[in-house]
């Protein structure tokens, strides 16, 4: 439906009649009879029987699209958003419309675009600034999952040392308990978003974390259980000494998991990332420490050393576990732990040459090829952290909201009602930013009109050389100048933040210079640990 602003009001008006006074010019004057059906069908009323809907040109050429306005869309961002350069402090200041529009910023929406991949729509500052203040509103439930999850960490660490007892076997019981809860909530809710759409990433880090915490609650109470009867003792024994390492490694990468959209956030993406590379290289690791393994054990077999030869272990008849000190030991000589006297001390030909071989191949060529591979792939991930954290602070904020949707309790305010502010302050150094709430007044008038939005493009060659000519345009005009090109063209991409109006109102423009960060120290903890940085927008 397309409506123009003045007509939009009274064709409003008209609606709250039940659409009987639609006809009367004098009561609606800007109302054209014409547009008397498509208002019936925006808003639902039965149309007149009397009533012509033609649709004429002249006045589709005044109108805006109404209907745009239920969907989250890059026009409909710049319409409600303006921009002012304050090169006075040194600071980009933009301002948003988020009134009448709370039915538009809500998880439904963001899962939409998350969904499509319009993350241009995401990245731009109107819905960027909706999604870091949710994210600033969620800080004290994200810094609670934290601390508790550390309690937890140091409660199982305290095992090591302490033996347990009902009231700390109690407390770890509790917190998995909570911590299990809050995975079938989390759980039920997604499955609500995506209905059968469950990726397998979702399934497998479930699945890791139902295993930590059945490794936990078996590593707590096994030692007691077992106290009851001395039956199978070794078995036991064995249970008790594994579980416990198993339990916190899991529950290591666990606090990895939760710390993704933490500061550090970035550095745990490095550690996955390059755990994949090396993943991808195992093809290649695996059977060279098999080669030299086996090489090693061959070299060193009768000579009495450790590892290769240990008295004690082929005395116990473990093939398994020679096995597993020869592929131990060459594992450590590839990271540059050689240790060659052992091998020297053989003084057999065959040894020196395989110890050089080894050298070579491994510790040069191979681990060499590891860290350059290493270094690749944390430069890319630099590179593209921001678009990376974007994407999992999104998912976030999607299921806080939802879960504030889900949970809505009248004795506070949901995360989900809390209206965002509505101005942004952005130091152009990086140095921080700031919101504020600040009432519009006519300031500044919504939807912006179209003549003040300004298209910004990044410009690339497709070319690696490109030769200019430079030539006057005329003997009367010798500083303007004609430069043309040859063999190459210019890619136009519209950057993040084209089309955003520019405040118009110079009054307006230096009440903003006045504005002072008077943000609090809690606020900025709350940025530090888990807003958005804005610094991105301008880059994006």
């Amino acid at each position: 439906m397309y409506v123009n602003k003045p007509v939009q009001m009274d064709c409003q008006r008209w609606a709250t009649t039940g659409g009987h006074a639609g006809s009367n010019s004098h009561a609606f004057p800007l109302f054209d009879k014409s547009l008397e059906t498509e208002c019936c069908q925006f808003h639902g009323l039965k149309l007149p029987a009397s009533t012509a809907a033609p649709n004429t040109a002249a006045n589709t050429a005044l109108l805006i699209d109404v209907n745009k306005e239920e969907e989250l869309t890059l026009d409909f961002c710049n319409a409600n958003t303006y921009v002012y350069d304050d090169k006075v402090n040194d600071r980009i200041f933009y301002v948003f419309n988020y009134k009448k529009y709370e039915r538009l910023l809500n998880y439904q929406t963001l899962k939409k675009l998350k969904d499509r991949n319009e993350w241009d729509v995401i990245k731009h500052p109107f819905v960027f600034n909706y999604i870091n203040e949710v994210l600033l509103n969620a800080a004290w439930f994200y810094t609670t999952h934290i601390v508790t999850y550390f309690m937890f960490l140091l409660l199982l660490y305290s095992y090591i040392h302490t033996k347990p007892t009902v009231y700390n076997n109690s407390v770890v019981t509790a917190l998995v308990s909570l911590f299990i809860m809050f995975m079938i909530i989390k759980s039920k809710l997604k499955t609500e978003r995506d209905g059968l759409a469950i990726s397998k990433w979702f399934c497998l880090s479930y699945s890791f974390a139902f295993f930590t915490y059945f490794a936990t609650v078996a590593f707590v109470w096994t030692p007691m259980l077992f106290s009851y009867d001395d039956y199978h003792t070794e078995y036991k024994q064995a249970i008790t000494w594994f579980m416990p390492i198993v339990a916190i490694i899991a529950s290591w990468i666990q606090c990895l998991y939760v710390l993704r959209k933490s500061p550090c956030g970035p550095y745990v993406m490095m550690m996955s990332k390059i755990l994949k590379s090396f993943t991808n290289t195992t093809i290649i690791w695996i059977p060279t420490l098999l080669c030299f393994a086996f090489a090693f054990q061959l070299v060193m077999r009768d000579s009495g050393t450790h590892p290769w030869d240990d008295p004690v272990i082929s005395n116990s008849s473990s093939l398994f576990m020679t096995v597993l000190q020869s592929f131990t030991k060459t594992s450590a000589m590839m990271i540059g732990e050689v240790e060659a006297n052992d091998i020297l001390e053989r003084r057999a030909w065959v040894a020196n040459i395989l110890l050089i071989f080894f050298e070579i191949i491994t510790v040069i060529l191979l681990m060499n090829l590891m860290i350059s591979l290493a270094v690749g792939d944390v430069s890319d991930l630099r590179a593209n952290a921001e678009n990376k954290l974007l994407r999992v602070k999104t998912n976030y904020c999607i299921e806080a909201l939802h879960i504030s949707t889900f949970f809505g309790c009248p004795c506070f305010t949901a995360l989900h009602q809390i209206p965002p502010r509505n101005v942004v302050a952005i130091n152009r150094y990086g140095d921080g930013e700031f919101n504020i709430d600040k009432p519009l007044d006519n300031h500044v008038d919504f939807p912006a009109n179209p003549n003040l939005m300004r298209k910004v493009y990044q410009i690339s060659l497709t070319a690696d050389g490109v030769r200019l000519e430079r030539s006057p345009l005329n003997e009367t005009l010798e500083r303007v100048t004609i430069v043309g090109t040859e063999n190459t063209n210019l890619r136009l991409v519209e950057m993040n933040g084209s089309g955003i109006p520019h405040v118009p109102n110079t009054e307006f423009q230096k009440e903003l210079q006045a504005i002072k960060d008077s943000e609090s120290f809690v606020m900025k903890y709350k940025r530090w640990l888990i807003g958005l940085n804005w610094m991105a927008v301008i880059k994006f």
